[in-house]
């Protein structure tokens, strides 16, 4: 199922899962998700929840930049440091 074709509040409620399965796991919630903080443990975090948001909820950079509360770039250098290749 592509992004297009699921509804919006199907794929709200796939981020949310997400969001949640990834502070389950690294035990970062959300409002770290958007601190400026470097520390290997929440951009360890983003990238598991990028991760997730390109493979589950199949979220392009801007879609994954709103949900982490980073730019398109950084969401960008995420996807490719996890050998994904951005879609056009």
């Amino acid at each position: 199922m592509n992004k297009e074709s699921m509804g919006f509040p199907e794929q709200e409620r796939i981020i949310e899962q997400i969001l949640k399965t990834v502070e389950l796991e690294t035990g970062v919630n959300r409002s770290d998700f958007i601190s400026n903080s470097r520390k290997e443990i929440y951009l360890e975090a983003r990238k598991k929840a990028t991760k997730l948001l390109i493979v589950e909820a199949q979220l392009s950079d801007d879609g994954i930049a709103k949900v982490l509360g980073v730019s398109k770039s950084t969401a960008n250098t995420y996807r490719n440091s996890l050998g994904f290749h951005r879609r056009y």
